[in-house]
């Protein structure tokens, strides 16, 4: 079956950055890629595309019940889910749902992570 990839927009936020740094090494995009506005769009395509492809944060893909994370690895044979196992499949969604693997992105296990930072300022000053 042909792959069919998605994606948002380079400018669309820091997803994409880090896939065409990280992913592409800095590539530019496949001609044959559809840029989609939204992850939200981009999922309710994805799930009437067979062979149809797209990436995004975990938390907004992994409790969706229209499609599949898929696991992912470095090694060939070693692939790391994104949700918790057992996967839980569509005819039983949304009554229940699939949980982020937590431990697996804590503990870098999983292949495509990136850490986000809060600063915060504790003088109670607003500027």
């Amino acid at each position: 079956m042909p792959i069919k990839p998605y994606s948002c927009r380079i400018n669309d936020g820091g997803t994409v950055e880090l896939f065409v740094q990280d992913i592409l090494g800095g590539q530019a995009f496949s001609p044959q890629i559809e840029f989609i506005s939204t992850t939200t769009q981009a999922l309710k395509k994805l799930a009437h595309s067979p062979g149809g492809i797209y990436y995004a944060s975990a938390p907004e893909v992994v409790p969706q019940c229209s499609i599949k994370p898929l696991p992912l690895g470095r090694m060939p044979g070693q692939y790391i889910a994104p949700y918790q196992e057992p996967f839980i499949l569509p005819n039983e969604c949304p009554d229940k749902r699939n949980q982020l693997n937590i431990k697996a992105f804590q503990s870098g296990k999983y292949p495509i992570t990136r850490n986000l930072f809060v600063v915060v300022k504790q003088n109670g000053q607003t500027d």
